[in-house]
């Protein structure tokens, strides 16, 4: 099924008519924009569904059943660092692993573990954070990853494993009129997460929506 004709389901449940007052129809629907969200917003709705999603089955599933039914998810790009800091790609939605050029391992931590690290480095203690050549370290903030000190990570290219989703724009939606890249047992899910962002549910209601409805069809044949 095409992204649009999702996206005239989803405005179906939603927002179904344009700012005029004229029903959507799959011709128009992203043309222009509804009565209660822009065009825009219903792509960035639609787009927030499918990275929870994503995001769900990652935390839900084991690895190698997250793969197969997530086909094209997990991604490997080289990663230039400078100055301690690299650029997430734009398609970024979660890490798997960074490697040197020689294949040594450089562990992904949450921001919030930096200070544990930085006093495990200034005491001597908790070898498990205590940076060095061996155990090296890089921290995830918004857009970018970020080394304590540039020592351990020198200038250069990295290899990089990740989870990742473009997002679709109204012009390939419409005017190349792109498939959606889950398969079909997915769509409702994409449309029932997408319908509680779009009514404001809290994220930690929707994140809970989407791991029930992923058991739910998970268990089918």
């Amino acid at each position: 099924m095409t992204v649009r004709e999702l996206i005239f389901k989803l405005a179906e449940r939603i927002d179904p008519y344009d700012k005029d007052g004229v029903q959507f129809t799959i011709d128009t629907i992203l043309t222009k924009d509804g009565d209660g969200f822009t065009a825009q917003r219903l792509v960035d709705i639609y787009n927030d569904a499918r990275s929870i999603l994503l995001l769900a089955l990652q935390s839900t599933l084991p690895p190698e059943e997250f793969f197969r039914v997530s086909p094209g998810a997990a991604k490997q790009v080289p990663l230039y660092f400078q100055g301690g800091e690299a650029k997430k790609p734009s398609d970024y939605i979660a890490p798997i692993s960074i490697y040197d050029t020689s294949g040594n391992q450089i562990l992904i931590l949450p921001i919030s573990l930096a200070p544990i690290v930085m006093k495990a480095d200034h005491n001597q203690l908790n070898p498990h954070f205590r940076e060095s050549t061996n155990n090296r370290f890089v921290f995830e903030q918004r857009d970018r990853f970020t080394a304590l000190t540039a020592a351990y990570i020198p200038d250069g290219w990295y290899n990089f494993w990740y989870v990742g989703l473009p997002a679709f724009t109204i012009a390939n939606i419409v005017t190349e009129n792109v498939s959606e890249t889950f398969d079909d047992r997915w769509y409702v899910v994409i449309l029932e997460i997408a319908e509680a962002i779009a009514m404001e549910h809290g994220m930690a209601e929707v994140n809970a929506l989407a791991r029930t409805l992923i058991e739910k069809v998970h268990k089918l044949p």
